[in-house]
């Protein structure tokens, strides 16, 4: 939006209409989080920087999904992966472990966990 010339408050009206799709019918989402944009500065100063939440939280979630599947066992090899830090990156630090990420079956096993979490709630309404 910004590379079309959009305004600040064009901008902020776009955001704030998709934060409140995100969130749903059921979280009320003030008109001052319209300018939240404007201060987190990865939004616009560094592309897909968000991604490695959600990369790192699905990833931890479908490898939970496993640990249940597997065993205390598969937890040594998550702990051998954890401790290798930065040091190889995740498509080799999980292809260590014997798990291909480039699976769309791993990833919907974090999918699924999610899934479930949204039953629940909507069981809680």
């Amino acid at each position: 939006m910004l590379q079309e010339g959009k305004t600040t408050d064009e901008i902020s009206k776009a955001y704030l209409a998709d934060l409140r799709k995100q969130l749903g019918p059921h979280v009320k989402v003030d008109d001052l989080y319209a300018y939240e944009w404007t201060y987190i500065p990865h939004i616009f100063h560094t592309p897909f920087y968000c991604y490695a939440y959600a990369f790192g939280n699905l990833l931890t979630l479908a490898l939970y999904e496993m640990y249940k599947e597997k065993g205390p066992k598969f937890a040594d090899k998550v702990i051998e992966m954890l401790e290798k830090g930065a040091s190889e990156s995740p498509l080799e630090m999980t292809k260590a472990m014997g798990i291909d990420i480039c699976s769309e079956a791993f990833w919907q096993k974090g999918f699924d966990v999610i899934e479930e979490m949204i039953k629940n709630l909507e069981k809680m309404r």
